[in-house]
């Protein structure tokens, strides 16, 4: 029907062409953004899972970092133990040679001042051993911390170059009457204690102690106690106690604990360098003898550092198969947000041919649908 007040025709015709170009102006973000969903208003719940992606991808992103920093701080501590242990070969040859008694006084000053050149090489060369401000081997980093890996314990490797440690206290005994002793025994004890007995004793125990025992035996125990035992005895037991065993008493069945202990900046070594370690700084008497000693600690020196080696190349394999994994892990997290959220670009532009065509067929209908109400003044021509 052709009325003068309304077109039908006219009004399809514009709700088509609005429906065209609202597609048209999504397809074309699409195109621009290279996404499908780049806000919540286009899809709430797949944009809720892309955005943890994104929060999951950051914190991989991180984690990356600290391991990679980590692979790197480990390459340079290796290769700066690689070099000392190089040095410290030399350095033994040099002591071995002049604990020769027959050299003659210039010939053995020769040879310590090469000594003293290299020992000052393996020094600067633990010093130097940082990277991003990490050294591993001067005692300013006692424990690095990764992200996704265990700690890692280092030391101080220079201290133990220039001065050495002790893990072997002098054995000292205790004797006589005491009262209320409280304190560790590093060696036997064989007095009186008229009060309580606390601390532990190293070595054996064969004195009296008419109050309680409040530690540790390592030794054996053929003494007298009347008050009560609150400990642990390793050694063998062939004395008397009166009072109540509220500990345990193994017969030289089970080991005593190491009772030395290190220094935090070396408790990382404790299992390297065994017994005392006096150092491969140049000893204070220039004599031969000094310079055999000197040349027994490059020996358990060498050996320790081939125990540090090995342990810190464990941890760096394990940090490079974590940073292999993690880079392996970004990649899929990163390919699952793009099929949430990217847009298929070869569809969306054959989309927007199509779209456009529609356009052009709406605007033709829109003008057939404009030109029919003029047909009506032919009606009354």
């Amino acid at each position: 029907m052709l009325s003068m007040n309304t077109n039908a025709g006219a009004s399809s015709a514009l709700r088509a062409l609005r429906s065209v170009h609202s597609d048209l102006a999504s397809v074309q973000t699409r195109l621009s953004t290279g996404l499908k969903i780049a806000s919540p208003k286009d899809d709430g719940g797949m944009w809720g899972m892309a955005n943890g992606l994104r929060a999951d991808l950051v914190g991989l992103g991180s984690q990356m970092g600290s391991i990679g920093r980590t692979v790197s701080t480990l390459e340079v501590t290796l290769a700066a133990l690689d070099g000392i242990s190089d040095i410290v070969m030399e350095m033994r040859e040099t002591a071995l040679a002049m604990s020769d008694t027959s050299l003659d006084t210039a010939s053995f000053a020769a040879l310590e001042a090469d000594y003293k050149a290299l020992f000052e090489q393996t020094v600067k060369m633990a010093q130097s051993a940082t990277f991003n401000g990490i050294n591993l081997l001067d005692g300013s980093t006692l424990s690095l911390e990764p992200q996704g890996l265990d700690p890692i314990e280092s030391g101080n490797l220079v201290s133990l170059l220039q001065t050495g440690v002790s893990s072997n206290p002098a054995a000292v005994d205790v004797f006589g009457i005491v009262n209320n002793y409280s304190s560790t025994v590093t060696g036997s004890f064989s007095g009186i204690s008229d009060g309580t007995f606390s601390g532990d004793v190293w070595g054996n125990v064969s004195g009296i102690v008419n109050g309680d025992f409040n530690g540790d035996i390592y030794g054996n125990f053929d003494g007298i106690m009347h008050g009560n035992f609150n400990g642990t005895l390793y050694g063998s037991f062939s004395g008397i106690m009166n009072g109540a065993v509220n500990g345990t008493i193994h017969n030289g069945a089970v080991a005593p604990p190491n009772p030395f202990t290190f220094a935090e900046e070396h408790a990382a070594f404790e299992n390297d360098i065994s017994g005392s370690f006096t150092g491969i700084d140049v000893p204070a008497f220039s004599d031969a003898a000094a310079y055999q000693g000197k040349a027994t600690s490059l020996g358990t020196l060498l050996s320790a550092i081939g125990q540090i080696s090995a342990r810190m190349g464990t941890t760096l394999r394990a940090a490079e198969t974590q940073q292999a994994f993690l880079s392996g892990k970004s990649d899929v997290f990163e390919a699952a947000r793009g099929n949430l959220i990217d847009t298929d670009l070869a569809r969306d532009s054959a989309r927007l041919s199509a779209l456009q065509t529609r356009e052009q067929l709406v605007v033709q209908a829109m003008s057939i649908a404009n030109a029919a109400p003029s047909m009506l003044t032919r009606l009354f021509a």
